[in-house]
């Protein structure tokens, strides 16, 4: 069964494994940064971290051949269900989220926060986040990215919160991104099972086995309950 989606392989534009890179770079510059915790080195590191994404996603954008429509530099790790891939439009994103994570380690520092090394720390685990978030082609993977980049955010919300108001306005905002997450959780899990009936007992959270596999009119009778699953998610990537 063809779903009709195609990618090109990293191995036919790069030398290494680009998005792999975008993901664990900012992963490793938090932990760096959190291990040497407020010493002079791990803030100066913590940006050097965040430009290293930056120049990354560019070197990134310049490998992709905009005139074909396929997903490209995709990478697979069967064990793992990992399964990576960028068009224009996330290539776009990810540079956007590469500058901003940028620009606010300078306004970190520019506030005169008082946990700077920490505070990179967390940006760079959200930047990490956002990164999965619009490189991966699997469901399941993507609810584990948003997971993290919610933590994260709510974390620095809170640090930034200082008054009565704020904080009874950041706790409405982790009810409402909380239940929008089990939602989103449970549709995926509607989808996999989808799969799974569709394909005689094989459980996919794949976007490439996801799509033409579940007749729409059953995925849609299945999922009437929990619909903020799958339309928002494609729509994302």
């Amino acid at each position: 069964m063809t779903s009709g989606l195609t990618e090109i392989f990293w191995n036919e534009q790069a030398g290494l494994p680009l998005l792999l890179a975008l993901q664990l770079l900012p992963l490793l510059g938090a932990a760096v940064v959190y291990a040497l915790n407020e010493r002079r080195t791990g803030v100066t590191l913590g940006k050097v971290f965040a430009l290293g994404e930056l120049l990354l996603c560019i070197v990134a954008v310049s490998r992709i051949d905009p005139t074909l429509p396929a997903l490209q530099l995709a990478e697979r790790f069967a064990p793992l269900a990992y399964h990576v891939a960028v068009d224009g439009l996330s290539l776009l994103f990810l540079l956007l989220v590469a500058l901003l994570t940028l620009l606010m380690t300078l306004y970190g520092m520019s506030r005169g926060m008082i946990s700077p090394g920490r505070l990179f720390a967390v940006l760079l685990l959200a930047e990490a986040g956002l990164v999965g978030m619009l490189v991966t082609v699997n469901v399941a993977w993507f609810a584990a990215f948003s997971a993290l980049e919610l933590w994260s955010v709510v974390y620095l919300l809170r640090r930034w919160a200082s008054s009565r108001a704020e904080i009874l306005a950041l706790s409405r905002f982790v009810q409402y991104q909380a239940f929008g997450w089990v939602l989103f959780a449970a549709g995926c899990l509607v989808l996999g099972w989808g799969h799974a009936e569709a394909t005689g007992g094989r459980w996919s959270f794949d976007l490439f086995d996801l799509v033409g596999a579940i007749p729409v009119g059953k995925c849609a009778r299945r999922s009437s309950r929990c619909t903020a699953g799958c339309p928002t998610w494609r729509s994302t990537a």
